[in-house]
Formats: C-alpha cells, structure tokens, sequence
C-alpha cells in the first residue's frame, strides 16, 4: 500500500515478497558500512527488520517504509521514521541502493518524511544517527535542518551522533 508519494518515490507498506529485494541491500558491505555494527544482515535479521516495520505501521501509522522508484517500481530502499527507545524520541533513517546515491533520491524522500513526521503524525521532535565517518548521511542531516545533540556512544567505525529538529527548524 502506498503511503506517501514524491516526484519520482513512492514510500510504501512491506509485503513477504520484498523479502529476497531487501535481502540484497541488506546483504551490502557499502550499504551496510555504517549501520550498527558494519557488517551485512542475515536472513532472522532481516525478516525481524521487515515485520518490526509492519507492527510500527499498524501501531504508529509509520515506519521506515520501503522506497521504489515511481517509473520502474524497483526496490530502492527506505525511508521512515521509527521509535529509538535509546533516547525515546522518534528516529528518522533510510537506506539505499548504491547504484542510486548522489542523485536526489535519499534527500527527496527524506525530506517528505521529515515533513510528515510534523505535518501528519504531529511528532514533536525527530532524531537521526550517523557515524561521524558516513560523511554523506551526516551531510543530508543538516541539509534537512537538523542540529547536533551530543555523541552517542563510538565504536571501531565512529562517533555516532545524534542529530534532532522539531517543527520550527525542519526543511
């Protein structure tokens, strides 16, 4: 089911046959660098991830919502908001595709979400992570107005830092 829509995405509800598209980015050494521990998922993980997205959307009215393209409908990634109970606040993440970095998509998706997070779902405050390595994402954070909180905790790969906005400061 699609629930949001931008130009060129679509952010939608997870369904079984995602599993084997999802499995492949989540399977990625470059996409999965900089997430939790740097290494690719396995299968539990994976499926744990997918049907955790599925109780937020039923629970919450969102979730990191799968991403595909508008005109191929290709898995892309995602994009969405979830509970971070570290610091109970609502994270705002995405994932993609490597073949789809540096074109606009991870900016104009999250960019929607960020504005639904306050528009729609009347969230307070958005947090988002990123090691203090993935210069990108760091850089897509502030671009959507976010502002650095503290380090959360460093490991082998970073500082990971948290980054917040509320509705006055959002894009």
């Amino acid at each position: 089911m699609i629930i949001h829509e931008t130009e060129r995405l679509l952010l939608e509800t997870w369904e079984l046959d995602d599993f084997d598209a999802f499995a492949d980015i989540a399977r990625n050494p470059d996409v999965m660098r900089y997430i939790a521990e740097g290494v690719p998922w396995s299968d539990s993980r994976i499926g744990w991830f997918m049907g955790l997205q599925k109780g937020f959307q039923t629970g919450l009215g969102y979730c990191n919502w799968k991403l595909t393209h508008r005109d191929s409908d290709e898995l892309m990634g995602f994009c969405g908001l979830s509970p971070l109970q570290a610091v109970e606040a609502t994270e705002i993440s995405w994932w993609l595709k490597p073949e789809f970095w540096g074109r606009g998509y991870a900016r104009e998706a999250a960019e929607h979400v960020l504005n639904a997070a306050f528009d729609k779902h009347a969230l307070e405050k958005v947090v988002a992570r990123a090691y203090s390595t993935n210069k990108r994402s760091v850089a897509l954070i502030k671009k959507l107005g976010m502002k650095q909180d503290r380090i959360l905790k460093s490991n082998d790969i970073g500082d990971v830092l948290l980054f917040s906005t509320h509705p006055d400061l959002a894009s």
